[in-house]
């Protein structure tokens, strides 16, 4: 067991492994390299790759973050450029995009989920047959009726 490394050790270790993932090393590579060059065990690289991933993770979160709020901060700019021009449709367009974008739309896809609550043994037959009883018995009630 070789010695412990040091903090900046670490560091550099952790960035090593943060660029090699970045750069699409598999984590063989990186436990390879490791072993090579620092002389540690796979448990101790696993370390390094995790640490490494949960900074790029932070990183993504941080920047979907910003990125959201660009968007929206652009799409502002855009429509007061637009109203200033006396464009409102491209104004009101860009109003349905921003309101897209923060989910104030219902979605456009609509779930069927009757289909789930089918018992297992239902017979499609036998419900197009109970359709057209109840169609002729409507039918005989409306000449009643109408008599």
């Amino acid at each position: 067991m070789g010695k412990k490394a040091t903090v900046a050790e670490k560091k550099q270790r952790i960035r090593y492994v943060y660029e090699a993932l970045l750069s699409d090393y598999n984590r063989a590579d990186i436990i390879q390299h490791a072993a090579k060059k620092w002389g540690v065990q796979t448990r101790m690289a696993d370390g390094y790759i995790a640490e490494a991933t949960a900074i790029i993770k932070q990183e993504v979160e941080q920047q979907q973050a910003e990125g959201f709020v660009k968007h929206l901060a652009r799409r502002r700019f855009y429509r007061n450029k637009a109203i200033v021009g006396n464009d409102l449709r491209l104004a009101l367009e860009i109003d349905r995009d921003e309101a897209k974008l923060l989910g104030l739309y219902p979605s456009d896809k609509i779930e069927h989920t009757w289909r789930d609550n089918l018992p297992e043994d239902w017979d499609p037959e036998e419900v197009k047959k109970q359709f057209v009883d109840l169609m002729k018995l409507s039918a005989l009630n409306n000449d009643d009726q109408s008599s």
